[in-house]
């Protein structure tokens, strides 16, 4: 599985998940997160890399089977009913925890940063 695939279901994955604070920032501070969790998943050690590799590819295949296409090219709004369904089984909701810690990091700070200016 390549790098940029993982890196762009990364950033997807964040999109959903934080798409119900859009009221507290704009849509490039959710970007923003997306690439810094990606980023930061990227430079963990192989386990780390292992284990979201296998996710990623899990989550792809489910998607692949309901949606007619991987997670991060699938439309917005199936892809997050589909994300929220799947999110609360194991796996999914270690992924969730995964990529949205690093994500929620900037995101907040972001938000401090702004509210400060």
């Amino acid at each position: 599985m390549r790098k940029t695939h993982v890196n762009r279901t990364v950033a997807r994955l964040v999109e959903v998940e934080l798409r119900p604070l859009m009221d507290l920032a704009d849509e490039r501070a959710v970007r923003d997160a997306g690439r810094y969790a990606a980023t930061s998943l990227e430079l963990g050690g192989p386990h780390i890399q292992v284990a979201l590799k296998l996710a990623v590819l899990g989550l792809d295949t489910l998607t692949v089977l309901r949606l007619g296409s991987p997670f991060s090219k699938a439309r917005r709004e199936p892809a997050t009913a589909w994300w929220n369904t799947l999110r609360g089984y194991p796996g999914f909701a270690q992924l969730r925890q995964l990529v949205r810690t690093p994500a929620m990091l900037l995101f907040s700070e972001r938000i401090h940063i702004d509210r400060r200016a």
